[in-house]
């Protein structure tokens, strides 16, 4: 079922339906460090997978003002979501961690409000880094490029070169209440 959020998302697309991809990818998913689009919109991304095209099927048809803060279930342990209110952090806080992953594609679409992502390819975890298997992610302090993504667009970071440092914004002060969000987190398919 469609609902009025998922509509208007259409009606964005027919003004800006681009989706890019920028860096290099070396697992069987995909050669891109991250792509950047138009929810309403992601093209050639549905074929990379069936789970990303699972997690865009559920964006692009749930009311997400609708979801619930938390964890949301939508493939066992494929496909998940997190909806957040996250506090955003000044972008050149020297304090500020990139994470990365090896298991999951993560998926960031803001619901109300603008989120800048800092964003650094790698290929490789800087040395003495420790990654937590169990959990899937390791976090260390890096330059980072600013990559803004607003309501109705969508950022995928695949994992490993995709090291990114969400909830910042430009700004000099940490803001609240400016941003709700949910996360796709989408398992990585060894046979694509």
């Amino acid at each position: 079922m469609k609902h009025s959020f998922a509509r208007s998302l259409y009606a964005i697309a027919a003004t800006a339906a681009v989706v890019f991809a920028v860096g290099c990818r070396k697992t069987p998913c995909c050669r891109e460090a991250y792509v950047k689009g138009v929810l309403a919109a992601p093209g050639d991304i549905l074929k990379k997978s069936r789970n990303i095209a699972t997690a865009f099927d559920f964006l692009r048809t749930h009311d997400l003002n609708a979801l619930p803060t938390g964890k949301v279930e939508i493939d066992g342990d494929r496909v998940f979501a997190f909806v957040s209110e996250p506090v955003l952090h000044p972008f050149d806080d020297p304090n500020g961690q990139v994470e990365v992953h090896r298991r999951y594609i993560d998926i960031h679409v803001p619901i109300r409000g603008e989120e800048t992502i800092g964003y650094e390819k790698l290929d490789a975890l800087p040395s003495g880094v420790e990654f937590n298997e169990k959990d899937d992610y390791a976090l260390f302090r890096v330059k980072t490029t600013p990559l803004k993504v607003r309501p109705g667009e969508f950022i995928l970071f695949f994992p490993s070169s995709g090291a990114h440092r969400p909830a910042c914004t430009l700004g000099g002060q940490p803001v609240t209440n400016a941003l709700r969000k949910i996360c796709v987190k989408v398992k990585v398919e060894e046979d694509h």
